[in-house]
């Protein structure tokens, strides 16, 4: 009597991992006596898991027909198939990757970033580094490897890198985190890593930008110190990082000074606000006076931050549209923010 019937191949399951059937007495004329190491333990083992003495049990395995073979057989390909493909698509990824060219940001400069005025005036002597690099050089200073901008979402922390990069006029590489980060392949991890630093020095000086740099791995953060540590001879490759989790961040960030200075990117007051707004209807034709206006939208938007107010213009715009406006009005304004808020809630 047969207690297991899994589908058994000799040619491609290990033998003690799959046993086609456990009969008492004579094995059937069509069965095979399996060979394995030590039979008599396998009988025993077999026998305690059934309760039953082990001169009882027989081992026995029915023959693999060639139709069986070719079923397990194109299983097994497809199983390799399956577990390659991931693989040869983060390869092609990499291979992407490898061709990755810079950009230029001179269309982005300090003048459009406003409402985090403390971070732009730490961010100038970054720049200043940048633009006089040779004469800092010959005082002795050196280029920072590193800047890490915190601040929750939205408070403008990759315009501030942009900016950077577009003040300074060198190549800017933002590489979305999306791109470092692959499970399982940390190969391919740290071979993308090297790749985008190959390419920054190649078209050195240059800035990389690395957005939420606390959901990279472990071994990609080990490549990416790695390349930090080689800037020590010639220091022409910054990197800006950002996040809104600092207390995630891994303690070897902040180590040996690779990030030499940490920014905090807040959310702008009142103040800030109005002129965020400000920025955002510059090309915005407005009813109402701009500035008044801008003064309206930031004393009734507490707690919001650039990128709500840039909903918030946008919207308005889309609101003057929707009612056949050809300007945008203050109603069409506050009733965006009304809008706004009320998601907010």
């Amino acid at each position: 009597m047969a207690v297991m019937s899994n589908i058994f191949s000799p040619a491609i399951n290990p033998p003690r991992s799959r046993i086609k059937n456990i009969t008492f007495s004579t094995p059937s004329p069509s069965s095979l006596t399996l060979s394995l190491p030590h039979p008599h333990n396998h009988l025993v083992i077999l026998a305690k898991e059934k309760s039953l003495c082990p001169s009882s049990l027989k081992l026995r395995c029915q023959c693999s027909k060639e139709d069986n073979v070719a079923v397990s057989t194109t299983n097994v390909v497809f199983f390799l198939l399956q577990q390659a493909l991931p693989l040869l698509f983060q390869i092609y990824q990499h291979t992407k990757m490898s061709k990755i060219k810079p950009r230029k940001e001179q269309s982005v400069t300090f003048d459009d970033v406003e409402g985090v005025d403390s971070a732009k005036e730490e961010l100038l002597d970054i720049v200043m580094c940048i633009n006089k690099h040779e004469k800092y050089m010959k005082l002795g200073a050196k280029l920072p490897r590193g800047v890490l901008l915190v601040g929750p979402p939205g408070v403008g922390k990759t315009l501030l890198a942009r900016a950077v990069a577009g003040e300074t006029e060198v190549p800017f590489f933002p590489v979305p985190t999306s791109q470092l980060v692959i499970h399982d392949v940390n190969i391919i991890d740290a071979v993308r890593v090297r790749d985008l630093f190959q390419a920054a020095r190649k078209h050195s000086p240059s800035i990389i930008f690395i957005d939420e740099i606390v959901v990279i791995g472990h071994q990609t953060l080990r490549q990416l110190l790695a390349e930090m540590d080689g800037f020590d001879k010639d220091r022409s490759v910054l990197v800006i990082a950002a996040t809104n989790r600092p207390n995630l961040l891994d303690h070897a960030l902040m180590g040996r000074s690779w990030f030499f200075r940490k920014i905090l990117v807040g959310k702008p007051d009142e103040d800030g606000r109005r002129k965020i707004f400000s920025l955002y209807l510059r090309d915005v034709p407005m009813e109402e006076d701009k500035e008044t206006v801008s003064r309206l939208v930031a004393s009734r938007t507490p707690g919001l931050v650039g990128a709500d107010l840039k909903h918030i213009a946008n919207m308005s715009v889309l609101l003057s549209i929707r009612r056949g406006g050809r300007v945008v009005t203050s109603d069409d304004v506050l009733q965006a923010v009304e809008s706004n808020m009320k998601n907010d809630l």
